[in-house]
Order: structure tokens, then sequence, then C-alpha cells
């Protein structure tokens, strides 16, 4: 059985304090793109004051809505794809212009990564863990182009450049922080 991971790319707040990695661009290209349609649905964790409903929208891609009790509505756009057999997820804000605090700290538009280990029965999902990812990047300078703006680190090469780290932090054994778990609402 083909083994799915997903990297979730941007805001997803509930998971942002400072455990996950920004790029400018996307991680995926045109030949990468699928469409799964169980991640179609409304999401939510146990006892959670946030509900992430995914929409399917363009050919290959989603809408993903983020209702919030605490900070109303947020809207992204997300595609999945399939990278060297492994699915991720890519989400970008669709505003163009937000306050800091609408994003959990995500001041400029930018792309996150996240690992999404499973979508049914419930959505699991794994942040990269800030720390190992430091000191891998510390021991492969290399490994991927990125700076800072502020106090976060910023990836600044293109989707296939990101893809082939992605691959190889994969075989590298790459370490995720607590997983989070949604179960679908509706």
């Amino acid at each position: 059985m083909k083994k799915a991971i997903w990297i979730l790319v941007l805001i997803i707040p509930v998971l942002l304090a400072g455990c996950v990695p920004f790029s400018l661009y996307p991680i995926y290209t045109d030949d990468t793109l699928v469409f799964e349609p169980a991640l179609v649905g409304w999401w939510s964790k146990p006892d959670a004051r946030e509900i992430y409903v995914f929409s399917a929208d363009e050919a290959k891609g989603y809408k993903l809505t983020l209702i919030t009790t605490d900070e109303g509505i947020r809207h992204l756009e997300a595609h999945l794809a399939d990278i060297g057999g492994t699915t991720f997820i890519d989400l970008y804000p669709e505003e163009t212009a937000f306050e800091e605090s609408d994003y959990g700290g995500h001041s400029i538009p930018v792309h996150s990564f996240y690992v999404v280990e499973q979508f049914e029965p419930t959505l699991k999902i794994l942040p990269i863990d800030m720390d190992w990812l430091g000191t891998y990047l510390k021991d492969h300078p290399d490994a991927i182009e990125y700076g800072t703006f502020g106090d976060k680190g910023v990836v600044t090469a293109p989707a296939e450049k990101i893809q082939a780290f992605l691959k190889r932090i994969l075989e590298d054994g790459v370490v995720y922080y607590n997983t989070e778990e949604f179960e679908r609402i509706k």
C-alpha cells in the first residue's frame, strides 16, 4: 500500500506555535498535482474551537475555510501533490492583506509545511519538528536555500528544489512534532 504522508503548508493556527517551516514558494508543480476526495469535508479536533472545511476548488485544488470562535473566518488555497510517492498538501492564504494576529504570526503570505499521516477515518497531522530541522540545516547548510524574516526561517528555493529537499529529509528520517488528530464532523 502506498505510504501516504501529507505535508500541510501554511496556516493551521492550532499547530503554529513556531513549529513549522515557512516557504515563499509552493511545494507542488503542475506535474505533481493530485486530487484526493477524502480530504473534502468538515474537520475538528475534539474539544476544539476551530472547524476546518476543505471543499473542492479548481481542477486539482481545494479551498480551506477555517472557522474559529475567537478569530472569525479565514480562507486558504490548498493543493495536493504526489512527490516521489508521498502525498503533500500546500496551503496558502487567499487574502492578500491581513493582520499578523489573524494568521498566527504570519505577517507575510507564505506557505508552511506539515505532514498528514492519514485522512481517514481521522485526519492526523504531524508538523515537522523545528528543533530537528534547525539541527539538520546546521549539519547540511546547502540542503535548501533559506533566509530569515524577523525571527522566522523562510525557505526561498523554488518548488523543484523544495521537492528534492522533502524527499531527502523523508529518507533521512525527519522528526515530527506532536501528532494533531482531527475528526470528520460532516
